[in-house]
């Protein structure tokens, strides 16, 4: 017998994504999975996403001025800003 209680509280989105993303368009998509979870209720979702090139993730609250933008440019990596809090995060692709 299936209990749709327990379907809809065990419910989750995944996502895999092979071929690697710039770090704006993977905050894109983590701004609309955030969206759509305070519309439908649906608040679980895992994702795989490589992540190219390497990048920095800043929390929503960090400051911007804390990090040299052109010098991360310089070297050919990334950094944004995340829809959600926290302090920054480093994401690299080892393989």
């Amino acid at each position: 017998m299936r209990s749709q209680p327990i379907e809809a509280a065990c419910a989750f989105q995944l996502s895999l994504d092979g071929g690697g993303r710039s770090g704006a368009e993977n905050m894109a998509i983590d701004a609309e999975l955030l969206d759509r979870a305070a519309g439908t209720g649906h608040k679980a979702s895992c994702g795989f996403l490589p992540l190219r090139p390497a990048l920095s993730v800043a929390g929503r609250n960090e400051p911007a001025a804390r990090y040299d933008h052109a010098e991360i440019a310089r070297r050919g990596l990334d950094a944004v800003r995340r829809p959600t809090g926290g302090r920054a995060v480093w994401h690299e692709q080892t393989r």
